[in-house]
């Protein structure tokens, strides 16, 4: 009788554990979704070009997302993108760049269960045909200068902008709808003028559904210094 006993007290402690463990298991794995939205400030078609050390005509080949510590949230990780893109021609490169591939970083995607989107972070599809504004981060990693205003989708006519979200973007910075060639000519005045150093500010709000934090980090990069506020619900 005594050994019954034991014996159901022991299957019951694993029947108990194995639910515990279960449901943390199945709690561990439901999406967690942060969004965030970027204050920049607005910039024009001489800053866009002088600023960006290379422009390029590129086609996206793939994109990889990962984890990585936060530049901006101090103790955080982040979602990262890279973007693999195949260089169709240099418009500026005044590093003398001669990589025919390059990665271009940008913040937010999904890994696991995390995802992280940021309004006004500049989003890619592969296959798609780009002109993108560059700053050089290392080797051959770039980052898209200006954020959502420094990639635009070319069609498959040579329109620049495709979506309403781009064309404004591309209208504000440039005056007006241009096409790939008069863009061209554009960059072509700053070829040999060199990148200022000044960095633009850059505003984030981040939200998710784990708890109350608020963390203010300031930390200038090659492209620009981030003044951050991390709001939690």
């Amino acid at each position: 009788m005594k050994t019954n006993i034991i014996f159901l007290s022991v299957l019951f402690l694993l029947i108990a554990g194995s639910i515990v463990s279960y449901t943390y298991m199945q709690k561990s794995k439901q999406p967690v979704v942060v969004q965030g939205n970027a204050s920049f400030p607005e910039i024009k078609k001489e800053e866009i070009i002088q600023q960006s050390d290379t422009i390029v005509i590129a086609q996206v080949k793939s994109q990889n997302s990962f984890k990585a510590p936060s530049e901006i949230r101090e103790n955080n990780e982040d979602v990262i993108t890279n973007v693999t893109l195949s260089i169709e021609k240099y418009l500026r490169n005044y590093n003398n760049n001669s990589f025919q591939e390059i990665i271009v970083q940008t913040l937010g995607g999904t890994v696991e269960n995390l995802t992280m989107n940021f309004e006004g972070t500049p989003t890619f599809k592969d296959g798609e045909r780009v002109i993108v504004f560059l700053k050089k981060k290392n080797n051959n990693v770039f980052t898209v200068y200006g954020w959502a205003q420094g990639k635009y989708s070319i069609s498959s006519d040579g329109e620049v902008g495709m979506g309403e979200q781009e064309l404004s973007y591309f209208q504000n910075v440039f005056g007006s709808n241009l096409t790939l060639a008069e863009i061209e000519n554009q960059i072509d005045l700053f070829k040999n003028i060199p990148p200022k150093n000044d960095i633009s500010n850059l505003d984030y709000s981040l939200e998710n559904q784990n708890g109350n934090v608020n963390d203010k980090n300031s930390e200038a990069n090659s492209v620009l210094e981030k003044s951050i506020q991390i709001e939690v619900e």
